[in-house]
């Protein structure tokens, strides 16, 4: 039985294209406008990256390659973005997930993608990721010779290509539960509404959010021993919070009592301030449940 890709539908006689969606679904993405209109942004959380973007013109076009190809299989145009996070490689995001980064050299071209959990168990073997020595990352390192290599990874990015939202991945760990609940009682202590506590979870990391997605604390914690570290951002250090490698490791919950001082403060009123106003429908609401 036939079933468009796109929309679902599915009959014995439904006819689908070569990228697999019914003649409904494929006149509809006749009229998506191309991705050369897509805003191409320079790391929203990082405002001296603008210059990461030199030289990577080509990264660019690869990422409007994916979006093209993504976009006619009846992916969502306006949920696009590419971003230069860093000046190794371009991020293509797809809602809030950065599914796709590249980098292109003349001396070196790979691709990393958010593999879906059944492609990582589908090529854990496979020579296409020789080069990914960690198989339990989310994110899969392939060198590929040329541009035109880049068809060979259509179909892993759109299984990779969907919104960000709970359990999209996996569910939390206890100890990220642990480390979640007392930073959200943090925020309660410095005035925060309870009921206001969004997150986000990671492939290796979790991120907890008050009101809005300035709002953030993003950590890891460990899942077989005490501890794990907060993901240092701009905000820490224009607060003038001292990190070493974007990290600050702390080994107990009450290790993280250093928040209250300057960075919950702070964070409640980016959260709650109206210029980063956002629709958070596609968070889950915390505590989850």
């Amino acid at each position: 039985m036939a079933k468009c890709l796109n929309c679902g539908k599915k009959s014995l006689f439904l006819k689908l294209n070569a990228r697999g969606i019914c003649e409904e679904c494929a006149e509809k993405a006749k009229s998506i406008i191309p991705s050369n209109q897509i805003v191409i942004g320079f790391g929203v959380n990082k405002p001296d990256s603008s210059t990461a973007s030199i030289g990577h013109n080509i990264e660019e076009k690869a990422c409007q390659y994916f979006i093209d190809e993504l976009v006619r299989r009846g992916k969502q145009k306006d949920k696009f973005s590419i971003e230069h996070r860093s000046q190794d490689y371009t991020s293509l995001i797809y809602d809030e997930v950065d599914f796709i980064r590249i980098k292109m050299t003349s001396n070196v071209n790979w691709i990393s993608i958010s593999l879906s959990k059944s492609d990582r168990n589908d090529y854990e073997t496979s020579d296409l990721f020789a080069a990914q020595k960690d198989k339990a990352t989310r994110h899969w390192r392939s060198y590929f010779d040329s541009y035109d290599a880049l068809n060979e990874y259509v179909d892993l990015a759109y299984r990779a290509c969907i919104p960000a939202k709970y359990d999209y991945d996996r569910k939390m760990t206890d100890s990220e539960i642990a480390v979640a609940n007392y930073i959200r009682q943090l925020f309660v202590d410095c005035g925060a509404d309870p009921d206001r506590f969004y997150c986000l979870i990671y492939s290796a990391d979790v991120s907890i959010m008050y009101n809005t997605r300035q709002g953030d604390i993003r950590f890891k914690a460990y899942a077989r021993k005490p501890g794990g570290y907060i993901v240092a951002d701009y905000d820490y250090k224009d607060l003038g919070i001292k990190f070493e490698n974007d990290r600050i490791s702390f080994a107990s919950l009450g290790d993280l009592d250093f928040l209250k001082d300057k960075i919950i403060p702070y964070k409640i009123d980016r959260g709650l301030n109206p210029t980063y106003s956002e629709d958070m429908g596609h968070y889950t609401k915390y505590p989850i449940g």
